[in-house]
């Protein structure tokens, strides 16, 4: 069955996909993440309703989910799936995965679709990923999570904007800030006198 889905078109094959147990499904999807065909599984994102992706992601590992969230095209089931994340399985995710994987699939996801994950993962590994994308200069990625900083527990808030505050590229973060428009600089003002004392110092 894994064979016959890669071979076939799957925008002309949704009554076919719909009809297939979901048993079957999570079957196939673990056949093809061991086959690694990121690209074929992503094709059916369109098709398969949210039980099946739900089947699928149960099946994927973090390296898995690396692989494939950046060649999805996202709708609505997927929000769905996202927002549904079994809480053990986002653990999963932070513990195997560093935190330059943890920063690839943070930059593969809109921030808006990040919210249900970042309010799993620890504080020090959210500080782990900020230190990545410092290094490697994507300070304005980072402060693109001001979209969802609302949905982040404060501890988590206080990890990240601690980061950046007593981070080597604070000119950068300066500079980023000042391009996320006046509505996004005040819903992270808002966030400010929530911090630890000797972030809001800085």
């Amino acid at each position: 069955l894994a064979d016959l889905a890669m071979a076939l078109d799957p925008s002309r094959m949704g009554p076919i996909v719909a009809a297939v147990p979901v048993e079957t499904v999570a079957g196939i999807a673990s056949a093809l993440f061991e086959r690694q065909e990121y690209a074929g599984m992503a094709a059916f994102v369109g098709v398969v309703t949210p039980a099946m992706l739900h089947a699928a992601f149960e099946v994927a590992s973090p390296h898995d989910l690396l692989a494939v969230v950046p060649l999805l095209e996202w709708n609505a089931n997927l929000d769905k799936v996202i927002a549904e994340l079994p809480t053990g399985q986002v653990e999963a995710i932070a513990a195997e995965l560093d935190a330059g994987e943890m920063a690839d699939l943070a930059l593969g996801l809109d921030p808006s679709r990040m919210g249900p994950i970042l309010r799993v993962v620890p504080p020090a590994t959210v500080a782990e990923v900020a230190r990545v994308l410092f290094a490697r200069k994507q300070v304005t990625a980072m402060v693109k999570f001001v979209d969802v900083i609302d949905d982040v527990p404060d501890e988590v808030v206080d990890a990240l904007l601690g980061e950046i505050a007593g981070g080597e590229d604070w000119e950068s973060a300066k500079q980023a800030f000042e391009e996320i428009g006046p509505e996004a600089q005040q819903t992270l003002f808002g966030r400010f006198d929530r911090l630890a004392p000797e972030h809001q110092e800085r």
